[in-house]
C-alpha cells in the first residue's frame, strides 16, 4: 500500500495497521538513524495496540461488504461515522449513539438494530476481543491472590540485593521462582530449586526462607 496524496481521505483502522505492517516490511535491513528508530517505535507500538482492536480480524473484502450493506439502506451515515462503526465494531444500542452524532433523532431502534445486524454479518474481530478480555480478567484474578499482589519493585530489589549477596549462585529461573512463589518451608524450596538436595545445606535454605520473610510481603506473616 502506497500513500499517494496526504490527507486525501479517511483511513479505517484496518487500513492503518495494513499499512504499518506493509511499512515494517519495507524498512528490514534499512540502515538505522534515531529517527527511523523513534519511528519504528511508534510504528511497533501503534502496531501492538491495533492488534487487539477488532480491525486485526478484518479484511478488505468485510469492510467493503460492510459498507456496501450500509449503503443499500437509508442512514445518511458520514464518512467519520462509518469509518467509526468499522473501527469500534459496537455491539449494542449505547455503543451507536456515542458514535453517531443525535442518533436518537436521526435512526430508530429498528435502525439501530439494523447497523449492528450488518456489523455483526460482516465484521469479524468481537470473539478474539472477548477471549483476550476473559484470558486477562482471569489472570489478574489468579495473581491476585498470589504473593505477587503485595509485591513492589522496591522489594523486590531489595530481596534480589540479599540474594546476590549469598553464595548461593542461584539461576535466574530459580530466583524468578522464589519471588513468584515466596516459600515458606524446605519443602517448596527442594521444588524451586533444582539439586538443591545437593547445591544447599539446611542451613542454605533456612537463610533463603529467612530473606524471603524479611523481604517479600505475600505470606500470611
Amino acid at each position: 500500500m502506497k500513500v499517494l496524496k496526504e490527507n486525501a481521505a479517511l483511513l479505517s483502522n484496518h487500513e492503518v495497521l495494513k499499512l504499518l505492517k506493509e511499512h515494517q516490511s519495507d524498512k528490514k535491513g534499512s540502515k538505522s538513524t534515531q529517527r527511523l528508530q523513534n519511528l519504528a517505535t511508534v510504528s511497533y507500538e501503534t502496531v501492538a495496540y491495533l492488534e487487539n482492536t477488532p480491525c486485526a480480524q478484518q479484511t478488505d473484502q468485510c469492510v467493503e461488504e460492510f459498507l456496501k450493506e450500509i449503503l443499500n439502506r437509508s442512514f445518511r451515515l458520514t464518512k467519520a461515522e462509518k469509518l467509526q462503526l468499522i473501527n469500534h465494531r459496537p455491539t449494542t444500542f449505547v455503543e451507536i449513539q456515542l458514535l453517531i452524532e443525535e442518533s436518537e433523532e436521526r435512526l430508530s431502534e429498528d435502525d439501530m438494530q439494523t447497523i449492528l445486524d450488518i456489523v455483526q454479518r460482516t465484521l469479524p474481530g468481537t470473539q478474539r476481543l472477548q477471549n483476550l478480555a476473559t484470558v486477562s480478567y482471569e489472570t489478574v484474578a489468579y495473581l491476585e491472590n498470589m504473593p505477587c499482589a503485595q509485591q513492589t519493585d522496591q522489594c523486590v530489589e531489595e530481596f534480589l540485593k540479599e540474594i546476590l549477596n549469598t553464595s548461593f549462585r542461584l539461576t535466574k529461573a530459580e530466583k524468578l521462582q522464589l519471588i513468584n512463589h515466596r516459600p515458606t518451608t524446605f519443602v517448596e524450596i527442594q521444588l524451586l530449586i533444582e539439586e538443591s538436595e545437593e547445591r544447599l545445606s539446611e542451613d542454605d535454605m533456612q537463610t533463603i526462607l529467612d530473606i524471603v520473610q524479611r523481604t517479600l510481603p505475600g505470606g500470611q506473616d
